[in-house]
């Protein structure tokens, strides 16, 4: 017995062995990885570190669900039958041309494996670019596409609908402008020990996250364009029943996507937008819900076809949202007063506020923050009826997501989040 114990005491401490220097030979060639040399801002994922912190979570997972089995039995196949091989560290970069996009090159370990992979699973989005070369396309979504040859695939994620692939054949055709992460110039602040890290080759933007069993915590640095005030004022709205609180008191230039969303929302383009936006923008979404009455026209025929109106009212079960401005006439003017609910305008002391509710008392008391930008959200408290599947996935993991900003300098805030799930 002693002399089988000892075996397998070897055995297990020689698979050990095995194990982890297979874990460190691939984080040593983590930064051999190709990315472009015109790369503007880099994304880094470190997949071993984040499995190997996380193991007793993955050990847990609930596959018990149809959609869990689908989840897992599809990781499963992108990692081992396609032919693709997994750096331990992905490296996602984005070039100047396109803003909105993210990209990644990683080697081929069978082109074979890896056709026979997307001819199975994608067969009506996958086309031959070049079939001498076997050069391959795949739309696997309309945010994320890749193409690849005999030895290499390129892949996009794009935050908007992306239907052309000339980016990516560029990518692929000229490897004079590929370089390994190792000899990148400009991206020497990149935190390579985090789980997942972001940075501009600027230098403006700086975030790190570490993902620990069900938590996410976030860190940066942000370099803004223009100075920041001393003080910091904001509504103070009740916060026991909160889903939602967030309020950006930046220059709304500093955001370009939250620019762009409000310049849609209230129809106003520079310079008017400029000039009566006041860089003000307070949101709260409350667990308090009561009923509006939504009325819609629907049309009745008879029988000779005679189209007659009828008008519908239907109660609505809604949350209460309180959203508040600097108070401008035209920007009071130009802000809807429904957005998939009836919103109430409400003008006190200077600021303007729509509201769900037809009865909002607010005695206008501004308090003092040390955050110019926050941002709060319990997706476990969101409503039943905002369905969208994304939405509903994160309500169901009963997800909690805290950002902070503070001033370090004049021009220049950190960043403090935390995602638990």
């Amino acid at each position: 017995m002693k002399r089988i114990a000892l075996i397998i005491g070897t055995l297990l401490l020689l698979a050990v062995g095995i194990l982890v220097s297979i874990f460190w030979i691939r984080k040593s060639k983590a930064e051999q990885q190709l990315v472009s040399n015109q790369s503007t801002q880099i994304i880094t994922i470190a997949v071993d570190d984040m499995v190997v912190d996380n193991l007793s979570s993955l050990l847990s997972w609930n596959t018990s669900s149809s959609e869990g089995e689908r989840k897992e039995k599809w990781l499963k196949k992108i990692v081992f039958d396609a032919g693709i091989y997994i750096p331990s560290r992905i490296f996602l970069f984005n070039q100047t041309a396109k803003k909105d996009s993210f990209y990644g090159i990683v080697a081929l370990e069978s082109y074979d494996d890896c056709f026979t992979f997307f001819a199975n699973h994608f067969p009506e989005e996958m086309n031959f670019i070049d079939k001498e070369k076997g050069i391959v396309h795949v739309a696997v979504s309309k945010y994320f596409q890749l193409i690849f040859d005999r030895e290499h695939v390129v892949y996009s994620f794009s935050m908007k609908e992306d239907k052309g692939f000339q980016e990516l054949a560029n990518l692929l055709r000229h490897r004079e402008r590929w370089t390994t992460v190792a000899t990148l110039k400009g991206f020497e602040a990149l935190n390579a020990k985090k789980h997942i890290a972001y940075v501009q080759k600027d230098q403006k933007l700086k975030i790190d996250a570490t993902i620990n069993n069900g938590v996410a915590l976030i860190q940066g640095q942000w370099r803004l364009q223009k100075e920041l005030k001393s003080d910091f004022q904001v509504q103070d709205l009740a916060a026991d029943k909160e889903i939602i609180r967030c309020w950006n008191l930046l220059d709304a230039a500093e955001i370009p996507l939250f620019a762009n969303i409000l310049r849609d929302f209230s129809g106003l383009q520079p310079p008017e937008f400029n000039q009566h936006y006041g860089n003000y923008f307070d949101l709260q979404v409350n667990d308090d819900y009561f009923t509006q009455h939504d009325t819609s026209i629907a049309y009745v025929y008879d029988d000779d076809f005679n189209a007659t109106e009828e008008k519908q009212v239907n109660d609505v079960q809604v949350p209460k949202i309180i959203q508040a401005w600097k108070y401008d006439a035209t920007w009071a003017q130009e802000l809807p007063d429904r957005l998939f609910y009836k919103f109430y305008t409400y003008n006190f002391g200077g600021y303007l506020f729509q509201s769900t509710a037809s009865n909002l008392s607010h005695t206008n008391n501004l308090i003092k923050t040390a955050y110019p930008l926050y941002a709060f959200v319990d997706f476990g408290k969101m409503p039943d009826s905002w369905d969208i599947p994304l939405l509903q996935r994160l309500k169901k993991a009963q997800v909690k997501a805290t950002l902070k900003t503070k001033v370090q300098t004049s021009n220049t805030l950190s960043l403090e989040g935390k995602i638990t799930y």
